[in-house]
């Protein structure tokens, strides 16, 4: 009998975590390789978009997001005297109608937490 061919991942990051949790999701065993021996501390990225959020409600794990970061409804950009741009998120069509603020290593933190405990939780397969 053939087993499962594990997909391999080449990216620890909030991409590549993304991946892996969606194909765990599905019973698709996952290999995750990265030229980092560990998580950075600096950020790549700040913010998670609406249908990331939807993503991950998903996946059950969008009170974890909302929980470690700070709801953004909009912003505004000045040149220091003048305004020149006011953007509001409330119009966004989504259950989550904001931008998320969460640093990548939190982000990060997070999914790798998800993927143990999925792995936890999932029969043990053979190597």
């Amino acid at each position: 009998m053939i087993g499962k061919i594990a997909v391999l991942i080449a990216g620890a990051g909030p991409v590549g975590l993304t991946m892996a949790v969606e194909l765990t999701r599905y019973g698709v065993p996952v290999r995750i390789v990265d030229k980092a021996a560990a998580r950075t501390d600096k950020s790549k990225a700040l913010v998670l978009w609406s249908r990331s959020l939807e993503l991950f409600e998903r996946t059950g794990i969008v009170d974890r997001f909302r929980a470690a970061g700070i709801i953004c409804h909009g912003a505004r950009m000045s040149t220091g005297t003048e305004l020149i741009a006011d953007i509001s998120l409330d119009g966004v069509q989504s259950p989550y109608p904001f931008a998320l603020m969460i640093p990548q290593s939190e982000t990060e933190r997070i999914l790798e937490s998800h993927l143990e405990e999925s792995a936890s939780r999932s029969p043990a397969r053979p190597s």
